[in-house]
């Protein structure tokens, strides 16, 4: 994953999904797609300024592993609660290596209150 990113729900959607693309920037200022072969991936988020996890390392599916794609369906319980949190997810190798991304910064999860 790579630059700003916002993923946007509101209160209690859990139909969307959220998608990601994991990519590495080469040295050349160019980008490859991270390889999931093997792989697992995890999805953990908690309100900005708090110290526990809303979600925490929650299964993704992966769809395309040699080209770096998931996804994360979100629980009841994930988006309950209106709020601006930060998101990472993690991969584990198949040679037990563990990677997080986005390296340099923080998802952005915006979940805004419904009106119903």
């Amino acid at each position: 994953m790579t630059g700003d990113f916002a993923f946007v729900v509101k209160r209690g959607d859990t139909a969307k999904p959220l998608r990601f693309h994991l990519r590495r920037e080469n040295s050349d200022g160019t980008y490859s797609d991270i390889d999931l072969s093997g792989a697992s991936a995890a999805f953990y988020m908690r309100e900005r300024g708090k110290r526990t996890n809303t979600v925490d390392g929650s299964a993704c599916t992966i769809s395309a592993a040699t080209s770096g794609k998931g996804y994360y369906d979100f629980q009841a319980a994930d988006v309950d609660t209106a709020g601006i949190y930060d998101a990472e997810i993690v991969v584990t190798y198949s040679d037990s290596t563990i990677e997080s991304f986005p390296e340099d910064e923080h998802l952005t999860i915006i979940i805004i209150d419904d009106l119903s």
